[in-house]
């Protein structure tokens, strides 16, 4: 069997390839590669922080709406209360105005029922005497 030294040669030609596409297209693509890799891993990180940052802020302002409106609820509740205790006065001082008008207008009925009656009685005596004497006028 022979030697044959064109095995050698295209060993060496397959290592000089190799060589070359190794320091000029492996190299570089991995590089390019790595250097995407690390960007995409870069960018997750500023998602995650950004992501969380929002979060926080999301449920900071979740927790001023909530206080805003216990606020809003009290000053309602408040203002309220104050336009029931303004209603009850105006009711009671309309009541009392009302029973001081009753009270008036029940002491004129009596006043004026009482004149009436001195009126009546003072009639009476003269009513009793006309038919007294037209009875007796009719009688005889």
């Amino acid at each position: 069997m022979e030697f044959d030294a064109s095995l050698l040669v295209m060993m060496g030609i397959f290592g000089v390839v190799y060589t070359i596409l190794r320091i000029f297209l492996f190299k570089p693509l991995m590089q390019v590669l790595d250097a995407r890799e690390a960007k995409i891993a870069d960018a997750a990180t500023v998602y995650e922080s950004a992501r969380t940052d929002a979060e926080e802020t999301l449920e900071a302002e979740r927790r001023k709406l909530t206080e805003a409106r216990r606020e809003a609820a009290g000053h309602r509740d408040a203002l309220r209360r104050e336009a029931q205790t303004a209603r009850r006065q105006s009711l009671e001082e309309a009541k009392k105005v009302a029973d001081e008008k009753i009270a008036t207008v029940r002491r004129e009925v009596a006043e004026q029922v009482a004149a009436e009656r001195s009126k009546l009685e003072a009639q009476v005596d003269q009513l009793a005497d006309k038919i007294a004497s037209r009875v007796l006028e009719r009688a005889v």
